[in-house]
């Protein structure tokens, strides 16, 4: 898999959308997943439909309760 790393001053760039699934599941080194921190954090990456404990963990919140908001 390769790995490209956008500059920060990258223009017109459309964000690739990442999975959370696979942002969870995929089997990455720790170099991979600091570029792909480094494109989230840039935009170059943008992650979408993430599972409810990464939604979780963002809004800071239990994820049992983040489940249990999602069923009321």
């Amino acid at each position: 898999m390769a790995i490209y790393h956008l500059p920060d001053d990258a223009v017109n760039v459309t964000a690739i959308p990442i999975t959370g699934r696979h942002l969870a599941h995929a089997r990455s080194s720790p170099i991979e997943r600091a570029f792909l921190a480094a494109d989230l954090h840039s935009g170059a990456k943008q992650l979408v439909s993430p599972t409810m404990m990464q939604a979780a963990h963002l809004a800071r919140v239990n994820s049992t309760y983040a489940h249990w908001a999602a069923n009321a």
